[in-house]
């Protein structure tokens, strides 16, 4: 069986640790291939090529993910790089003639038609809300019915990782919520504090994820002022990256100007990209997800429940499924800076609340959201769409 598998980016991502457990069971299988965009090919970027790299080969292409383009020219280009693009995947596929094509996130069309066009069976794991609640405009909304479509009309099976991001396909698809790798509740919370220069016994609120203004890093900002009235030595951890993108760089450094304006400066702390997230975890006396976005999953959340670590949350996309309001975490509404504050003082009130939650919380991860199931209800997606031959 040769899979192979096409990511959005060459960094580790939701996508490519989603789909962790269950390329390694293809791979068991026969062989996997794992694609990743370098702009003009060349030299590999990023971890998914570390990441993989136990069981899986890895090459580049010249490919990007699909964006809303925000000029004429850029749209007059669109059609030009879509058939570049189209292109180079078939040239990829005819050489290697892959048994199945896995495509990482539904914000990649032009794999999907390559693989049609070459008759090779396809299944496209989609972990986006196309529709993402704080921002609108006709333009998003119709180009999200098309690419919708588009995925319908080409891929041979869809996977989604929510209810909520099943909703929004007419036609039939499967539903599989990502497993939590045990190894998020091995993390060394110790060894980070000191790192940081955060005492034993300072509060410390962690938000985990690339910096971009829809995963609200701002409101998390905005809240610690209120927590520190009542805490005053609250600490903020912002463990995550901007995207190479002018808008989100922006965003970086309006975050450092909101510190700098509400006298945080020494109380946000801009710990950047770790690679050792389990250490994040395992150092946060609450774990934020702040999203103002319709969150199509919330694996941040779940995998700091399974380092014990306590949970406060936005009610927003598919959070209210896969979190339990007031039994494994706290959930308020988005955009609302002063109840994600009485949220997090809350638990830094009450640790025996806190507590309790999250051990609620890591059982319920525990149970539910295991990476040998995931991978289990994956191939049988994948044995359904394929020839029996293609397993032998």
């Amino acid at each position: 069986m040769r899979t192979l598998a096409v990511f959005h980016i060459a960094e580790t991502s939701g996508p490519s640790k989603t789909l962790f457990p269950s390329l390694e069971r293809l791979a068991a299988r026969g062989s996997l291939e794992a694609v990743v965009p370098v702009p003009g090919g060349g030299v590999l970027p990023g971890t998914v090529a570390a990441d993989y790299a136990g069981f899986a080969t890895v090459s580049a292409l010249p490919y990007a993910t699909l964006m809303v383009p925000r000029t004429l020219g850029a749209l007059v280009r669109e059609p030009a790089r879509c058939y570049r693009e189209v292109t180079a995947f078939r040239r990829h596929f005819r050489t290697v003639a892959p048994d199945l094509v896995v495509v990482a996130t539904g914000v990649l069309p032009t794999a999907l038609i390559a693989a049609r066009l070459e008759s090779i069976p396809t299944i496209v794991r989609v972990a986006e809300i196309f529709e993402k609640g704080h921002v609108g405009g006709i333009g998003r909304r119709v180009g999200s019915r098309a690419l919708l479509a588009l995925l319908q009309r080409t891929a041979d099976a869809i996977v989604c990782s929510s209810e909520q991001i099943a909703a929004q396909f007419r036609a039939p698809v499967t539903t599989i919520w990502p497993g939590i790798d045990p190894v998020h509740g091995d993390g060394d919370g110790a060894r980070l504090r000191a790192t940081l220069g955060v005492t034993a016994t300072d509060p410390l609120i962690a938000v985990v994820g690339n910096i971009t203004e829809a995963r609200g890093q701002d409101l998390a900002i905005a809240a610690l002022v209120d927590v520190r009235r009542r805490h005053r030595s609250a600490r903020l951890l912002i463990a995550g990256a901007a995207h190479d993108r002018p808008a989100d760089a922006a965003y970086a450094e309006r975050l450092h100007d909101l510190a700098e304006a509400e006298q945080l400066a020494d109380a946000v702390l801009f710990g950047g990209f770790i690679g050792e997230v389990a250490d994040v975890y395992a150092a946060a006396d609450v774990l934020l997800n702040p999203a103002r976005f319709n969150e199509p999953f919330g694996r941040v959340a779940l995998e700091g429940l399974l380092a014990g670590c306590p949970v406060v949350s936005t009610r927003v996309g598919a959070i209210p499924s896969v979190l339990r309001a007031d039994d494994d975490a706290l959930l308020v509404p988005p955009e609302d800076p002063a109840a994600i504050a009485a949220a997090l003082t809350r638990l830094l009130d009450d640790r025996e609340l806190a507590a309790q939650m999250a051990e609620r919380g890591r059982a319920r991860v525990l149970r539910d959201f295991g990476t040998q199931r995931v991978a289990d209800e994956f191939e049988q997606v994948a044995r359904s769409i394929t020839p029996v031959t293609a397993w032998e």
